[in-house]
């Protein structure tokens, strides 16, 4: 058993959005039979750690438009090339696209809005942002 002190520790889930898990919106979806059993052990595992006061910071790359994905050249690259499997790159975390909510865990009204720089990494919590700081993080993901 893993002990994680609340008042120290956050647990920083990457990639658990729709866009990945929800194969009815996903752009860039992980493969459909994996999609319930991840989301299944992290609603578990999300459980366990907020009945323990763990928070939770949930984080998603969102983007403005097609042209703020394709400005990235790697992106461009990996979209005008026919061998990738990733077709759906410029359609992908669209702000306000239901791909870039949580696939295990409701947006709630506490969320840190999305920041506005080109390719931002934006962030919400699962529960209220507590005011301790924390020395550790533990990190999980979809892929």
């Amino acid at each position: 058993m893993i002990h994680l002190d609340p008042a120290r520790a956050a647990v920083v889930a990457v990639d658990m959005h729709r866009g990945h898990l929800d194969p009815a919106v996903a752009t860039l979806p992980l493969a459909a039979e994996r999609c319930g059993p991840v989301i299944k052990r992290a609603a578990a595992l999300f459980a366990d750690l907020r009945a323990r006061g763990v928070p939770i910071v949930h984080v998603v790359t969102e983007y403005r438009d097609a042209a703020e994905i394709a400005a990235n050249p790697f992106w461009k690259a990996v979209h005008d090339d026919p061998s990738k499997a990733r077709k759906g790159i410029l359609r992908h975390n669209l702000a306000g696209s239901p791909g870039t909510s949580p696939a295990s865990t409701p947006r709630r009204a506490c969320c840190a809005p999305p920041s506005r720089r080109p390719t931002a990494t934006s962030g919400w919590w699962s529960r209220p942002m507590p005011s301790t700081r924390w020395t550790g993080t533990t990190c999980t993901g979809s892929r």
